[in-house]
C-alpha cells in the first residue's frame, strides 16, 4: 500500500494560505504526532486527508468555508503526487476521525438514527465470494471510469482553452471586457458551428468594420444644392447650354450695316480706341476740338466716324456686353475646400466614395468654366471686331445636367452619413457583430472545431455510460451487502468499547425498529441530554469499529485522528490513548493531532519508545555504517502566525522544548521566561502566541493557588495580588491595579478575541512584554520557592 510522505502544497486552503513543504521538514513516517492549539489548523489538515477518503474536496457542508480555487498536493512514498483537482482518482485508503466524521455519522437526536456499520457475514460463503468478485470488478471499473473521466476532462479543457482564447481575442478586438468564452460558445451554438463559412470577411471589409466599430457618432452634414440654369437675353429665358450656344453663334456671325473705314476695320485695337474717343465726344457734345490734342476736328470726319459706328454696330456691341455678362454669371465656383472639409467629417467607410464623386464634380466645374471662358473670349473678339465674322466655339455639353447628377450622388452619401448618425449605435453593433462572427469563423476553421466537439461529446458519452455501469454495480454491491450484512457484529463491538469507557453497560447502541440504523439508549431508554464527554466516547467507539467495515484490513489503512479527547476528563484520556495504541499499532500509517498536552505526552512517549527500539537495533546491526532501519515516528506542530493583520498557520517540525518537557506547565513557563528576557522588540506573531501561552500558564497556576471554579480569572489575579500587597509596606513596591489590568487584558480578553487584528490593537508591542514581566513577578512574589523551582527546571 501507499503511504503519505508530504502534504507538499497548500494554497488558499482555509488557514493555510501558501504553504510549501520545506526541504528541512522531515517527511511523514508510519506514526506521526501533530501538536497545535485550538484554531491553529489541525481540523483543516484532517479535512485534506478526509478528501482522500471521500474522493472529493468540496463537500457542500463540510468544506463550505474553502473557496473553489483552494488547492493542495499530497506526495506518496511511490513518488506519485495526488492533487486536489484529481482527488477522485486517488487510491489511498484513508479513515479520518474529526468533528466532521461525528456530524456525518453519529446522530445524538433521539428522532434520528445513526448510520449503520456494515460487516459481511462470514457464514454466507457463496455470497461473500460473489461480493468479493463484485468489489474486484468495481475496482477495475472505477479505474476505467477515472481514466475516461480524465480523458473527458482533457478534451473539455482543450475546448475550454480554445473558447477562452477566442473570447479573449474578441474581447480585445471589440474593446468589450464583458466578452468571454461563455458568450463565444453561446454564439457558436446559436448559429451552428457548420454555418460560419460565409462569415469570414475580406481584408478591406474587416478594416472597414473595425473602423466603424471604433468610431464615435459624427456631426450631421448639409446636402449640396443643385444648379438651375436660367438667364435672360433679349426677352428670352435660356435654360440650356444649347440655347446659350445658339445665341453665341448668332452674335458671332451677325453682320453690321455701316460705312466702314478700312483702316479701322483692319485694326481691331485702333478701332476700339477710336470708338472709345468717338463715344466720349458724343457724350460731351464736343464737335469742334479734339479732346485728346485740342486741335480742331473736321466736321466731315465726325460724320464719317458716325457712319462707321452705326446703330447696328452699337446695338451688336451692346448685345454682346449684355450676353457676355449673363453667361459670366453661370460660371461655377470651385467647391474643393468645402468638399474636403465635408469629407473629413464623414464616416470613414463613406469617405472614399465621396472623394471619388468630388473629383468628378471638380472635373465638370473645370470643363464648364473653361467653355464659358472660351465663349466670352469669342464674344470679346466679336465686340472688338464687330464688322467681321468670328468663328464659333466648340459645341458645349449639358454641363449642368452632369453637375447635378454628381451633386445627387454626393447628397446620397451625405444622407447616408446622416442616417448613420441617427443609427450610429446600431451601425457600431452591426460592425462589432460582423467582426465577432469573422473571428469565430476564422478560429473554427483553423482549429477544426467540429472535430474537437465531436471528440469531447464522444468521450462524455462513454464516461456517462461507464458511470451508469459503476452506479449499477454499486447498487448490486449494496444490495448484496444488505443480504449478507451482520450489523449485530458492529453493534456488539461498539457496545464493548462503550462498556470499557464507562465501566458498565449504561450507554448502548441498538438497532432501530426499521433496522436502518442505530439508536442510542441509556439504561434501556433512548438517551437524551448526553454530555460532551459521552458524545465523544460514543463517536470514537463508533470510529474504531468503522475502520474495519466491509472487510477493510487495518494494515492497509491510513488513519488520521483529530483531537479525540477534547471533552474527556483524565480517566477517559488514558482510556482513549490505550484504545489508540492497541487498535492502531498495525495500521498502514497513523496521524494523531491534539491540543491536549496530557494526550500529547502519552502519544509522544509511545512514539519515542518506538524510535528508541529501532535506534537500539541499529546499534547492533549496521550495514556499511548505515542503520538497518529508519525510525518510524515523527513529531510536528502547527503554529499560527500573523501576516499583515491576517491569521495564518504554518506546518513545522515540533519545537525542541515540547519534545524535552513532559509538563505543559514547565514548558509554558519556559516560553514566558524566554519572551520576557528578549532584548529586541517582539513581532506581532510572538504577541499573538504569548497571550495564549500566558493565559494557559496562569490558569494552571491560579487553579492550585486559588482552587475554586466559582470565581473568574480577574478575581483570582486580584486575590493573589492582594495577598502579595499585604506584605508590602512601601506603596511603590506594591503591584498596582493598572499592572493587574495589563495582565488581565493580555492573557484573557486579548487571547480570547476571535479577531486576529486585535494583536495590533494593543497599545504597543512593548506593553505586551511588560504584561508578561508583571505576570512572572506576580508568580515570583506570590510563591518565591515555587518560582525558583520553575527556573531550575
Amino acid at each position: 500500500m501507499s503511504i503519505i510522505k508530504q502534504v507538499s502544497k497548500l494554497k488558499k486552503f482555509g488557514i493555510f494560505d501558501n504553504f510549501n513543504w520545506n526541504s528541512d521538514l522531515p517527511e511523514f513516517k508510519k506514526f506521526n504526532l501533530i501538536y497545535g492549539w485550538n484554531r491553529s489548523g489541525k481540523t483543516t489538515l484532517s479535512r485534506i486527508f478526509a478528501s482522500c477518503e471521500k474522493k472529493s474536496v468540496y463537500d457542500k457542508e463540510k468544506f463550505k468555508q474553502f473557496p473553489e480555487h483552494g488547492e493542495f498536493e499530497i506526495k506518496t512514498d511511490d513518488g506519485s503526487v495526488i492533487k486536489s483537482l484529481d482527488i477522485a482518482t486517488s487510491n489511498l485508503k484513508v479513515k479520518v476521525f474529526n468533528q466532521d466524521f461525528i456530524d456525518g455519522n453519529i446522530s445524538f437526536d433521539p428522532s434520528n438514527s445513526c448510520t449503520p456499520i456494515v460487516f459481511v457475514s462470514e457464514e454466507d460463503i457463496e455470497n461473500k465470494k460473489k461480493l468479493d468478485q463484485l468489489r474486484n470488478d468495481k475496482m477495475a471499473l472505477d479505474k476505467t471510469y477515472e481514466l475516461l473521466k480524465k480523458d473527458k476532462l482533457s478534451k473539455e479543457d482543450t475546448k475550454s482553452i480554445f473558447l477562452t482564447d477566442l473570447g479573449r481575442e474578441i474581447s480585445n478586438a471589440l474593446f468589450d471586457k464583458t466578452y468571454n468564452k461563455t458568450k463565444a460558445e453561446s454564439k457558436i451554438n446559436a448559429i451552428g458551428f457548420n454555418n460560419f463559412t460565409d462569415k469570414i470577411l475580406s481584408m478591406d471589409a474587416k478594416i472597414e468594420y473595425e473602423s466603424v466599430s471604433k468610431s464615435n457618432a459624427g456631426k450631421p452634414q448639409s446636402t449640396l444644392a443643385e444648379y438651375k440654369l436660367s438667364i435672360v437675353f433679349e426677352d428670352e429665358t435660356i435654360e440650356s447650354f444649347q440655347k446659350i450656344y445658339e445665341n453665341i453663334t448668332k452674335l458671332l456671325g451677325k453682320k453690321v450695316i455701316s460705312d466702314s473705314i478700312d483702316r479701322l476695320k483692319d485694326d481691331q485695337s485702333l478701332n476700339s480706341w477710336v470708338k472709345q474717343g468717338f463715344e466720349l465726344h458724343k457724350s460731351k457734345n464736343e464737335k469742334h476740338n479734339c479732346l485728346f490734342c485740342s486741335n480742331p476736328i473736321d466736321a466731315e470726319f465726325l460724320n464719317t466716324l458716325s457712319g462707321h459706328f452705326s446703330k447696328d454696330y452699337e446695338d451688336l456691341q451692346s448685345a454682346i456686353v449684355i450676353f457676355k455678362n449673363e453667361i459670366n454669371k453661370i460660371k461655377l465656383s470651385n467647391e474643393g475646400l468645402y468638399l474636403l472639409s465635408t469629407k473629413a467629417e464623414l464616416y470613414p467607410d463613406l469617405q472614399g466614395k465621396f472623394e471619388e464623386q468630388s473629383l468628378k464634380l471638380e472635373e465638370i466645374i473645370d470643363k464648364t468654366n473653361t467653355w464659358i471662358e472660351t465663349a466670352i473670349s469669342k464674344l470679346n473678339e466679336k465686340y472688338n471686331s464687330t464688322l467681321i465674322i468670328i468663328s464659333n466655339p466648340d459645341k458645349p455639353e449639358e454641363y449642368f445636367v452632369k453637375y447635378n447628377s454628381v451633386i445627387k450622388e454626393l447628397n446620397k452619401i451625405i444622407e447616408k452619413h446622416n442616417d448613420k448618425i441617427q443609427n450610429h449605435s446600431k451601425e457600431v453593433s452591426n460592425s462589432k457583430e460582423k467582426i465577432e462572427l469573422h473571428l469565430i469563423a476564422t478560429a473554427l476553421k483553423s482549429r477544426d472545431y467540429p472535430k474537437m466537439i465531436s471528440e469531447f461529446e464522444d468521450s462524455a458519452k462513454i464516461e456517462k455510460q461507464t458511470l451508469q455501469a459503476v452506479n449499477k454495480l454499486n447498487m448490486e454491491i449494496a444490495e448484496l451487502e444488505k443480504q449478507t450484512s451482520n450489523i449485530g457484529k458492529a453493534i456488539r463491538q461498539i457496545n464493548k468499547h462503550l462498556k470499557e469507557f464507562f465501566g458498565k453497560e449504561e450507554i448502548l447502541l441498538e438497532l432501530d425498529k426499521d433496522k436502518k440504523g442505530y439508536i442510542i439508549n441509556r439504561e434501556g431508554d433512548q438517551a437524551i441530554n448526553l454530555s460532551e464527554g459521552e458524545k465523544t466516547a460514543i463517536a470514537f467507539s463508533y470510529f474504531l469499529v468503522k475502520v474495519g467495515e466491509n472487510d477493510s484490513k487495518s494494515n492497509e489503512q491510513i488513519v488520521f485522528i483529530d483531537d479525540p479527547i477534547s471533552s474527556f476528563d483524565s480517566n477517559f484520556i488514558f482510556h482513549c490513548f490505550s484504545l489508540i495504541k492497541n487498535h492502531f499499532t498495525n495500521v498502514g500509517q497513523l496521524f494523531i493531532s491534539t491540543h491536549n498536552f496530557q494526550l500529547f505526552n502519552l502519544v509522544k512517549d509511545w512514539f519515542v519508545r518506538k524510535n528508541k527500539g529501532i535506534e537500539d537495533d541499529n546499534k547492533d546491526r549496521l550495514i556499511n555504517g548505515k542503520p538497518v532501519k529508519e525510525i518510524n515516528c515523527e513529531f510536528y506542530m502547527i503554529k499560527p502566525i500573523l501576516n499583515e493583520s491576517t491569521r495564518k498557520s504554518k506546518f513545522t517540525i515540533l519545537d525542541s522544548t515540547l519534545r524535552d518537557y513532559k509538563s505543559e506547565y514547565s514548558f509554558l513557563f519556559s516560553l514566558l521566561n524566554e519572551f520576557s528576557k528578549k532584548s529586541e522588540e517582539p513581532t506581532f506573531e510572538e504577541i499573538y502566541n504569548i497571550a495564549n501561552i500566558g493565559r494557559r500558564f496562569f490558569e494552571i497556576y491560579a487553579d492550585f493557588k486559588v482552587p475554586t471554579n466559582k470565581i473568574e480569572s480577574k478575581d483570582k489575579i486580584d486575590r493573589i495580588v492582594a495577598e502579595i500587597n499585604k506584605l508590602k509596606e512601601n506603596e511603590d513596591e506594591k503591584i498596582s491595579k493598572v499592572d493587574c489590568d495589563k495582565v488581565f487584558w493580555l492573557i484573557n480578553w486579548f487571547s480570547h478575541n476571535s479577531d486576529p487584528t486585535s494583536a495590533i490593537e494593543h497599545k504597543d508591542k512593548s506593553e505586551s512584554k511588560d504584561a508578561i514581566k508583571i505576570l512572572l513577578k506576580i508568580v515570583k512574589e506570590s510563591d518565591p520557592k515555587h518560582f525558583e523551582i520553575l527556573l531550575k527546571s
